[in-house]
């Protein structure tokens, strides 16, 4: 059983596009820490070597000037596995517009949404 927590050496990471959790030193000209510290920081990225050829490291960063997620620039200095994702209830069936609405009318207060079983509601013809 793989520790999900445990930092393992760079060297041994996956280089197939697996996504992990990276530990990424922004000290020697790196930029877009996701936290505003000196230490090094977790990440998440991958490094696509296998089929690029290239064995470079693309990971998350926060741009502090934009306020939003971009590319890290940094250097990965260990990294770890991800906990395989739990499973989730399944999606909601598709929902259909109640009977005697059209798709470019606004839905009145007082309808209701029906699943969709694959047949068009009452009047509705498929063009709005």
């Amino acid at each position: 059983m793989k520790d999900y927590t445990q930092p393992l050496p760079i060297s041994e990471a996956p280089r197939d596009g697996t996504l992990v959790r990276l530990l990424v030193d922004y000290d020697d000209g790196g930029d877009h820490p996701l936290e505003d510290s000196p230490e090094p920081q977790w990440t998440v990225g991958f490094n696509n070597l296998t089929d690029t050829g290239f064995d470079e490291w693309q990971f998350v960063g926060w741009s502090w000037q934009q306020d939003i997620f971009c590319t890290g620039r940094g250097t990965p200095i260990a990294f770890a596995y991800l906990p395989p994702m739990q499973s989730v209830a399944p999606a909601p069936r598709r929902l259909s517009m109640a009977a005697g609405c059209s798709r470019n009318s606004r839905v009145p207060s007082d309808s209701a949404w029906q699943p969709d079983d694959g047949r068009m509601a009452e009047g509705d013809d498929g063009n709005g």
